[in-house]
């Protein structure tokens, strides 16, 4: 069936205090009409009119529960956009398969357990997995033929780099893959001059 002027109800689940200068909705919401502009000037989505609804998780748990059941059940939006954290895209992923809403995963969630298709199946993400850095790292250090590596990551309070080296380290330790040892792995403290 042939649309005119479709309304696509959007609802955004963001963070506006929590990490502002990285993926608070303040510095980056502009990018979702400018998207929207930039696809209907080149011929696309132009049958369509989009409304946007942003509800301010800031990455809590129970926010995300909250705003995904007010955007998939109260208001029975078409798509969800966020939030940007990994532990809330699972939960708003678990959501969507309930109200098979398609949810699209953006900022700090790249962890390789949300590409799981069988778990979360309306979930896509405008970032590839951290396996897929740590597939690049060994094929690199193939190429140059180095066989040792040092993994040093910052700590921050979504243990973001934690879960990509946990993913970079799963694929370097592959037993059918280029043999890397990994002779040290250890947690850089910002705040600690020393480290």
């Amino acid at each position: 069936m042939f649309c005119c002027n479709c309304k696509i109800h959007v609802g955004i689940a963001a963070a506006l205090e929590f990490q502002p200068a990285s993926i608070g909705w303040a510095y980056s919401g502009g990018a979702v009409p400018l998207a929207v502009q930039y696809l209907q000037s080149h011929g696309f989505l132009t049958n369509f009119d989009f409304e946007f609804h942003v509800e301010y998780t800031e990455c809590d748990i129970a926010s995300t529960v909250r705003a995904g059941l007010k955007f998939m059940s109260t208001l029975d939006y078409d798509v969800i956009i966020g939030p940007p954290c990994a532990q809330a895209l699972k939960v708003m992923g678990t959501l969507s398969n309930i109200f098979k809403k398609p949810v699209l995963g953006w900022g700090f969630v790249s962890e390789s357990e949300l590409s799981d298709k069988s778990r979360f199946p309306y979930v896509a993400s405008a970032l590839p997995n951290s396996e897929t850095l740590g597939i690049a790292a060994s094929e690199l250090l193939q190429l140059f033929s180095w066989n040792r590596v040092a993994l040093l990551f910052y700590a921050n309070e979504l243990n973001y780099c934690n879960s990509v080296i946990d993913d970079v380290e799963s694929k370097l330790n592959d037993p059918n893959g280029y043999p890397v040892k990994i002779v040290m792995k250890g947690e850089i403290d910002s705040k600690d001059n020393g480290s």
